[in-house]
């Protein structure tokens, strides 16, 4: 047996088209496609990674070196949590969704950056590496997502 929010609590007389019955911030003409949660899904991983391997940059434009590694700029975890959440999800969630995860992302934040790592990789070097190859296939995935979409006429408009 699902649970379901009561239409009261979406719909009110002093608000009646501000939040559809599913209490979503999308349009209530248009059901969210599963090809939206999963490039929504897939830009929250990529941002997040993105933040976490972040290096510290030159004046030329180039990434710091020491002994000839990339410095890194040691981004907090819940700070990368949250980057990858206001570039990915965020739009898409009311206010109760969004305070909701900044109570999660700084919880999740308490294991701490290197903690994380350790548990991807023996060193930071080494799961920095390998996260930067997979942000790189980031791309080709949400090409490949994107192309299925327009192939089955799945596009929606935002």
């Amino acid at each position: 047996m699902s649970r379901s929010v009561p239409r009261s609590l979406c719909q009110s007389e002093r608000m009646p088209s501000a939040l559809p019955h599913s209490c979503t911030r999308r349009a209530i003409d248009r059901p969210p496609m599963p090809c939206d949660s999963l490039r929504s899904a897939l830009n929250f991983i990529k941002f997040l990674v993105e933040k976490l391997i972040e290096c510290e940059m030159g004046p030329d434009g180039k990434p710091v070196e020491v002994d000839g590694k990339p410095k890194r700029k040691m981004n907090t975890l819940s700070t990368c949590i949250q980057h990858g959440y206001d570039n990915s999800l965020r739009p898409h969630h009311g206010m109760v969704v969004r305070g909701t995860f900044a109570v999660a992302s700084k919880a999740a934040g308490v294991m701490g950056r290197e903690s994380f790592l350790k548990k991807l990789d023996e060193s930071d070097e080494a799961a920095c590496a390998s996260l930067e190859g997979m942000v790189a296939d980031f791309g080709y995935v949400q090409d490949i997502n994107d192309k299925f979409v327009r192939e089955k006429g799945l596009e929606t408009t935002k």
